[in-house]
């Protein structure tokens, strides 16, 4: 994924200089070359990025920081103790667990969650019923609120009510209560 956000990154700032390259040399002409400047722009930005190698992108700087990062991450769990390791991986289960009952929509505990039978995400019923009547009533699909999901089209007879995680939320904040 870091490769392809550098390679972006790369035809964005590549795109950019060409627009300019070509709008200060059309500033110059006549104006009849404006109507040529999108055709232009166009070609000289496909000869640019043709001449590129993916190979060089592992050494641009959004890829070089987050290797680098992954490598420092990596030297401060190998340094802690086994204590410290334990701690960590009950925090990580801790968070995961907690961040399961958050609402991708109002970013707070669900109450009655529901199930999208497409994609298995889940949501707060309020929420996602209220999302889909709104983009129903634009005359639009509702899209599925978790990020990179591909269910374009979320409907109510996707949805399923979520009994067992619904426990589970009500067990974790009974278990939350007692501390």
């Amino acid at each position: 994924m870091m490769l392809e956000c550098a390679k972006l990154d790369r035809e964005i700032n590549y795109f950019v200089d060409v627009v300019q390259q070509v709008t200060s040399e059309v500033a110059t002409q006549q104006s009849e070359a404006m109507f040529g400047l999108s055709a232009k722009v166009r070609e000289q930005f496909t000869e640019r990025i043709a001449r590129l190698s993916d190979a060089e992108l592992h050494n641009h700087q959004k890829v070089a920081a987050f290797k680098e990062s992954i490598k420092n991450s990596f030297n401060q769990a190998n340094q802690g103790s086994a204590d410290n390791l334990e701690e960590l991986d009950e925090d990580i289960a801790v968070t995961q667990s907690q961040s399961n009952f958050t609402c991708p929509l109002t970013q707070v505990e669900m109450e009655n969650p529901v199930k999208n039978k497409k994609c298995n995400h889940h949501y707060d019923e309020k929420a996602i019923l209220g999302l889909i009547r709104t983009r129903h009533g634009q005359k639009k699909k509702c899209r599925c609120p978790v990020v990179g999901c591909g269910n374009t089209d979320v409907k109510e007879s996707d949805l399923i009510l979520d009994q067992m995680l619904r426990r589970k939320i009500q067990i974790q904040k009974r278990n939350s209560n007692r501390t």
